[in-house]
C-alpha cells in the first residue's frame, strides 16, 4: 500500500466537500458532523472490542479493518472542522521524540 494513502484519503475528502457527489456516504457524513463524531466513537469503540488480553487470540485483520473505519471518519470529523490531515501531521512531526506534553502522550522517541 502506498505510503501516501493518509495524503489520498484526506485529499478525496476534501475533494468530496467542494465537489458533492449524488449518493456518496462521504458527502453524508460531511454533511453532519454530529454524525462524524459518532462513527468515529462507534468504530473506536468497535476497534477496542476486538481487542484481546490473550494476543494468540486477536483477530488481526479485524482490528485493521476496524481501526481503518476509525481513520477514516476520524478524517471526514476533521474535515467538518476545518483542520486537514497536514494539519495533524504537523503536530505528530512535532512531538516525535519529543517530551510528553500531556499525561496522554508518552515519549515518542
Amino acid at each position: 500500500m502506498p505510503d501516501d494513502i493518509m495524503h489520498r484519503l484526506s485529499a478525496r475528502i476534501a475533494e468530496r466537500a467542494v465537489q458533492p457527489q449524488e449518493g456518496s456516504y462521504t458527502n453524508t457524513v460531511l454533511a453532519d458532523p454530529l454524525l462524524a463524531q459518532r462513527k468515529v466513537m462507534e468504530e473506536a469503540f468497535e476497534t477496542c472490542l476486538e481487542v484481546r488480553e490473550d494476543t494468540t487470540q486477536t483477530d488481526h485483520d479485524a482490528i485493521a479493518g476496524e481501526a481503518a473505519d476509525v481513520i477514516f471518519h476520524l478524517l471526514v470529523l476533521l474535515r467538518t472542522q476545518g483542520v486537514g490531515w497536514q494539519d495533524v501531521e504537523r503536530h505528530l512531526v512535532d512531538r516525535f521524540g519529543s517530551p510528553a506534553r500531556h499525561s496522554t502522550y508518552g515519549n515518542l522517541s
